[in-house]
Parts: C-alpha cells; structure tokens; sequence
C-alpha cells in the first residue's frame, strides 16, 4: 500500500529541489555551501537527493526517438555540448524530443512544458554523473523506465571523481568528447562502452570581424580569452594570459587582452579576484555580458588571437571555435585540446605537472596533478603573433584546415552508428 504521507513528502522534497537554483545561486548563498567541507556536502546532497532506480526494461540497444536532456538554452560549455550533440543527432535523421533542463542549474531558459517521456526510446544525459540525481528531479519521472541511456560526460582531470562511480549505474553507454576523458573514466575502474564523440563543429556561414560590434579599436592586436567562472578561475587560469600578455607588451598601446568571462554574476568573488589582478590597465578590457552563440563566434573571429592558458580541459571548445574561425590559438600543450591540436596548428605552450589546487573546490583530487603553462613561452607567442602578421594567417589557416578534418573524420562513423537507431523501414 502506498504511504500517502511519503508521496506529500516526496513531492514537497521535489518542489524544494526546484527553488534551491533561485535561492542559492542568485542569492549567493553557494559561497556559504562551499564553506561546508566537501566531503560533507557530498553525504548531505547524498541523503537529500538519493539516486532513483532504473524502470521498467533495459534496452539491449540504443533506438529511436532520442530525448535529449540537458542545458539546451545556456551559453555555458554544457549547453554548447547539448546543443552540438543534439545537431549531430538531428544529421543522422533521428527524432528527438528537448528535455531543457538549463533553469534547474540557474542557466539558461525555464521550459515549462517538458515533452512525456513514455515508451521505448534512447536517452542522452548531457551532464556529468554528480548532477544525475539533482537533475533527474526536473525531468519527467518516467525517463528512466524502458530507455537506453546514454551520458555525454566531460572531465578535466586525468581521473574522475570516486562518487561518479555509483550514478554510473544509471546508464548503459558513455560518450565523451576526447581521448583524455576516455582515459580518466577508464583508469577510475569503468567498465561501460565509451565512445569518443568530439564535439563536433561547423562555423556559421559568412562568419566575419566586427569588432564595432564589442567596442574594440580597428587596427590594434587583440588577443582573446573566454572562460567561465563557474567552472573554476583556478582551472581557466585567466591571469596567467593576463601575465602572459603584460610580459609580451610590457607599453605598447596597440596590443589589447580581452577577457570575456561568464557567469560573473553568479561569482562575485572570482570576479572581484580578476577586476584587482588587473587593476585599471587600459589595454584589458572585461567584457561581462552573455553572449549568444553568433556573438560568440564573431568575437572570436574579430580577435587576432585566443588565449587558453588552461590548467585542464576535457576538450577546449573556445580554442575549437577559434580554429574553425582560423585563428591562431595560443594553448596548454596538455589535456584534451591535443585531440585537436599540434605545434603545426596552434601555438602550443610547454607546462610542467603541479598539484591540483582549486580554491573553490570544484576539482579536490587528492595525488592528481594538472598543468602549469610557461609563462615566459605564452609571452613569446604572444609577442612573435602581434609583429608577424602573415605568421598569424598561416597558423589560421592551418589551424582551419587541421580541425575541418578532424571533425569530418570523427562524424562520419558516429552519425552512421546513429541511423542504425531508426527501425528498418
């Protein structure tokens, strides 16, 4: 007999679950929550929101429809990737059903009206294995009953989280965006199938500069750095371009570094971290503003370089953009950017291995280490682009070429594993 006592609580816990994005992130209570040790807030979030169990049948194989659920209407990395896997699906010529979810995580637009997720079809988590049990409170309760499940996960360390193991569980396949994530999912133990499925990329028809469009000087050598602050202003590793750039123009005025930060809003404190670092040097400019994916794509298109000094990345989808935009890119040389990436087609900056240490806690991973860049390399390639303006065209158009072909060859085998989705006709 069911407990009418627990379904008023299961449902007041739901309705619970649906304000905490309003309340923590836009009140700013996340920097109370990140002053709880994270261990604990693992077990807390762990008896709160406890991992539903799968239902009904376990498909032996993945079939259409597809209902694709994650952050379709963010600018973050995760809605980019959700938007770009839903396009690659949509190549293939299989049906997919939005499941937007975006609202839940205070990103992107609250969709009101989710589709019904009854009957047999293919799922696609587009988020990683610690946000499944949160997330699965803003989808439809039947998600998970006679599905194939696949979760798109991306990580930035060379192994990832022991409590993603257990949400694991849940699905029956794994894509990931490169080689480095397979590696960190494969070394933690997990035996599921693990398809790479870059996130695969054309640039927009008729792309161009506008640098009217940010405000930006006309003949000056802008070099551009894109990050979010909510995923980490230890692993985006912003200031060191910032250092990068002082020490490659050390006075002159025609060199311009803009850092394009997102989330600022969320971060006070990341952003009040980087508005002191550069203090009221003219030549970097922050610019805050959201931007939609054409804006995005002609800011990058209007800069004469992109900087991403990471300390990891999954895959590097801003240094991706850059290269399909055929601009040089000055980058890490570790982690998943070298997918796609070589001393051919960008600048690649040596890094040596030092300790994980992110201050926000998003990345504790006690004996892993991630990469720290060269300063004094970075400052080079900055400095060898902005006085050779046929040397930044070459590597552009290498870098164009390059990854054209990487995407070409990694698309053909992925949509045709799809289309066996759709029943024979």
């Amino acid at each position: 007999m069911n407990d009418p006592t627990s379904d008023k609580a299961s449902s007041w816990m739901t309705q619970t679950l649906r304000l905490v994005p309003q309340l923590w992130f836009r009140l700013g209570l996340v920097r109370l929550w990140r002053l709880i040790p994270r261990r604990l807030r693992r077990r807390i979030v762990a008896r709160v929101i406890p991992l539903p169990r799968r239902q009904g049948l376990r498909l032996p194989a993945p079939r259409a429809p597809v209902f694709m659920c994650g952050f379709l209407s963010s600018p973050l990395g995760l809605g980019w990737s959700a938007r770009l896997n839903r396009a690659l699906i949509a190549r293939a010529g299989v049906p997919i059903r939005d499941f937007d979810i975006g609202h839940a995580f205070a990103t992107g637009e609250k969709n009101t009206a989710l589709p019904d997720a009854q009957g047999q079809a293919t799922v696609v988590f587009n988020f990683n294995p610690g946000q499944f049990g949160y997330a699965l409170n803003f989808l439809p309760a039947n998600i998970l009953a006679d599905k194939y499940i696949i979760g798109y996960c991306v990580w930035e360390l060379a192994r990832i989280p022991d409590d993603w193991i257990a949400p694991l569980a849940l699905v029956d396949e794994l894509w990931v965006p490169t080689e480095f994530v397979r590696r960190a999912f494969l070394d933690a133990g997990v035996k599921l199938p693990i398809r790479v499925v870059p996130h695969i990329m054309r640039a927009p028809d008729g792309l161009a500069p506008d640098r009217a469009r940010f405000n930006l000087p006309p003949d000056a050598f802008v070099a551009t750095v894109v990050a979010s602050l909510r995923s980490s202003l230890a692993r985006k590793n912003p200031l060191k371009a910032v250092d990068a750039f002082r020490r490659a123009f050390p006075g002159d005025e025609d060199a311009l570094l803009v850092l394009k930060l997102g989330d600022a809003h969320l971060e006070a404190q990341a952003l009040a971290q980087v508005r002191a670092y550069i203090g009221d040097d003219p030549r970097i400019r922050l610019l805050l503003d959201t931007l939609d994916d054409d804006a995005m794509w002609t800011l990058l298109a209007s800069s004469d370089a992109v900087v991403s000094l990471h300390r990891a990345e999954g895959f590097g989808l801003v240094p991706a953009q850059a290269m399909l935009a055929g601009r040089p890119v000055v980058a890490t040389a570790w982690s998943g950017n070298l997918d796609f990436m070589t001393d051919d087609s960008a600048c690649l900056i040596p890094a040596h291995q030092v300790p994980v240490d992110d201050p926000t806690e998003l990345y504790v991973a006690p004996g892993l280490t991630w990469a720290e860049p060269d300063t004094d390399a970075a400052a080079a390639a900055l400095r060898r682009l902005h006085d050779d303006p046929a040397l930044r065209a070459a590597i552009g158009a290498r870098a164009q070429a390059q990854i054209t072909a990487y995407f070409a060859q990694a698309e053909a085998p992925v949509i045709e594993a799809i289309r066996q989705w759709a029943p024979a006709s």
